[in-house]
């Protein structure tokens, strides 16, 4: 039996390639790209940040989120971890003043900055032997597509993302692909016309969606770097838990950062943050105020401040490359004779295809009937093994049938007497029944003699209570038929199609919410835990957390529309409205719903969040 070779995880995958140095095993590799403010380096681990989850830059124009993911490069060189860059805007090949990173250019290079070098031309074509190559040897590569046209890049992208995803499954050697002006290359709403230009646009979104959601598998890790949150497409942008903002003022992207989570003073402090600052998410319970350290490399389209570093290793890198992508294809020339034997090899192959195909669908129905005749098989082996317990002996069975005639004889006698028991009972019957007829005329004639007479033969006290009696069995009927009546139509709303789907999506709902840290499970438990009637103020909840993070999930709570905005002593306060939230959201689809059926779907739904 074929066994499929077992895939190494990061851990070992990096002892082999050396990242780790001996002794450090168990450690995954830590970068430091910026200090977090008075509380030292913002430590950030290539495999639970980088890797298996992928990490957002999100930043206006000149707010230094391209600054930040540059110092991440230097740094990832620094451990030798292999990276790719995909680069729209070319000004990452800056790296190799310090580092051994190999430049490849779609286009031809033209208007670059004096010092500038493209190591290597790549074309649609080329393109995927390029990243199997980079894959396969672990090199740091900048994809640079400053030159090229809208068309030149969407297609040589969407080679080189399918192929380099397709190497990863194969090596599983730990990369990191880092992605700039995502807005541009994954874009939420395309604006391309051409169906070439926007086939091969949907091809890049999709294999990039694929490295975002899938690629940790393969220990291949994704960072998006973008201006608008809004314009990048939600598929991709919704895989990066782990997200660094920087300066945003546009309404949609302040919007994108409510649904984050963020309260309005954090909102409004990111709104006017200086260049080199930013706030992380997803890395602690609450966002880190962050600011870039100094990079060592020149940044973008300055002036480099050193000749690009050359080593023996970046040489044999490049020329290596050069060869994989130089090339010469196989010649087109085949003897007439060749091609006759490979069409009647292509006729044979196709034959035995079917052949293959045709004894695949026996052998699938073979293990059917087979699977089928077992199940039978095995159905007749236990009724056997039944009846073999059940079969008696000579013995048993004479005494058996002497007890059977036995109980027959005295089953006899018993229906002889039953009968003549029976013709008794029907003459008591009729006399019964002439007695009966006797009784009710003798009552009817004793009450009108009575009427006549003016005797009161029941006393009127005793006769009012038998008409209270009647009257009180009379609405009990009532009652009950009401309660029968809500208790079928409590049951007929708990069954509604409509409502048990809203019933799902509101435990999905707040299984959500409780997910959002261990701070906000405590925040949500205890707000619903509140009296509806009776304010409170962040400060009065029991959570173990401060103030201040009470107040920014709360705040979220109630845009959410469980909790009302109040206020006490001054101050803004909150109140429960957990009850009122499920009976409007009830009520939307079915008007009508009982009390009854709202009060036990609330209790349901607050007892998924706080328990008990």
């Amino acid at each position: 039996m074929w066994n499929p070779p077992k895939r190494k995880c990061l851990h070992q995958v990096w002892m082999a390639h050396g990242v780790f140095e001996k002794g450090n095993e168990s450690m995954s590799p830590v970068i430091k790209p910026a200090t977090i403010e008075g509380n030292g380096d913002l430590e950030l681990s290539v495999q639970e940040h980088l890797i298996s989850q992928p990490l957002a830059e999100v930043g206006i124009r000149n707010s230094g989120k391209s600054y930040q993911a540059g110092k991440i490069c230097e740094q990832l060189c620094e451990i030798k971890q292999p990276f790719i860059v995909i680069d729209p805007e070319g000004e990452y090949w800056t790296l190799k003043e310090r580092y051994p990173v190999i430049v490849a250019a779609v286009g031809k290079p033209v208007g670059r900055p004096k010092g500038y070098k493209a190591d290597l031309t790549v074309t649609s074509d080329n393109a995927p032997l390029l990243a199997k190559r980079v894959v396969e040897k672990g090199y740091s590569l900048v994809l640079d597509l400053r030159n090229a046209t809208l068309a030149e890049s969407y297609a040589a992208l969407a080679n080189f993302l399918e192929s380099l995803y397709q190497a990863e499954g194969q090596h599983n050697r730990p990369f990191v692909l880092i992605m700039e002006e995502a807005h541009v290359l994954v874009p939420e709403v395309g604006r391309v016309r051409l169906k070439e230009i926007r086939d091969a646009q949907n091809k890049v979104i999709y294999w990039t969606w694929e490295i975002a959601a899938r690629g940790r598998h393969r220990g291949l890790g994704y960072v998006c770097i973008a201006r608008r949150a809004a314009e990048v497409a939600k598929a991709v942008l919704s895989q990066c838990p782990t997200r660094v903002i920087f300066k945003l003022v546009d309404p949609a992207d302040l919007s994108w950062l409510r649904e984050s989570g963020l309260t309005k003073e954090q909102i409004d402090a990111i709104q006017v943050l200086p260049q080199g600052k930013a706030l992380v998410l997803g890395i602690a319970d609450t966002p880190l105020c962050i600011a870039s350290k100094e990079r060592v490399c020149t940044h973008g389209g300055k002036t480099p401040i050193a000749m690009a570093v050359e080593t023996p290793e970046l040489e044999h890198a490049i020329a290596d490359l050069s060869k994989v992508l130089k090339a010469p294809p196989v010649s087109a020339e085949v003897p007439e004779e060749t091609l006759k034997r490979l069409e009647a090899l292509e006729a044979e192959r196709k034959q035995l295809l079917g052949r293959v195909q045709s004894l695949e669908s026996q052998l699938s129905e073979a293990k059917e009937s087979s699977l089928a005749l077992s199940v039978e098989a095995e159905r007749l082996r236990t009724r056997v093994r039944e009846l073999e317990s059940q079969v008696l002996t000579a013995e048993e069975r004479t005494r058996l049938t002497t007890r059977i005639q036995t109980l027959e004889g005295q089953i006899g006698e018993l229906q002889g007497q039953l009968t003549e028991t029976q013709k008794v009972a029907m003459e008591f019957e009729e006399k019964f029944e002439k007695i009966r007829e006797l009784w009710g005329d003798w009552t009817d004639l004793i009450l009108e003699t009575a009427d006549y007479l003016g005797l009161e033969l029941i006393p009127k006290d005793v006769k009012a209570l038998q008409d209270e009696l009647t009257q009180t069995k009379a609405k009990v009927e009532i009652y009950e038929r009401e309660e029968r009546l809500k208790q079928e139509l409590l049951e007929q709303t708990l069954q509604d199609p409509n409502i048990r789907s809203w019933i799902r999506d509101a435990e999905a709902f707040l299984q959500e919410l409780k997910r959002r840290g261990d701070a906000g499970r405590a925040v949500l438990t205890a707000a619903l835990r509140m009296d509806p009637e009776v304010s409170f103020l962040p400060s009065e909840i029991q959570t173990g957390y401060t103030e201040s993070t009470n107040r920014q999930y709360l705040s979220t709570f109630e845009s959410k529309g469980l909790l009302w905005r109040t206020s006490k002593a001054g101050r803004t306060a909150y109140r429960n409205r957990f009850h009122q939230w499920v009976t409007e959201n009830m009520r939307k689809i079915k008007p009508g719903a009982p009390d009854g059926a709202i009060e036990e779907i609330a209790d349901r739904l607050k007892r998924s969040v706080i328990g008990g």
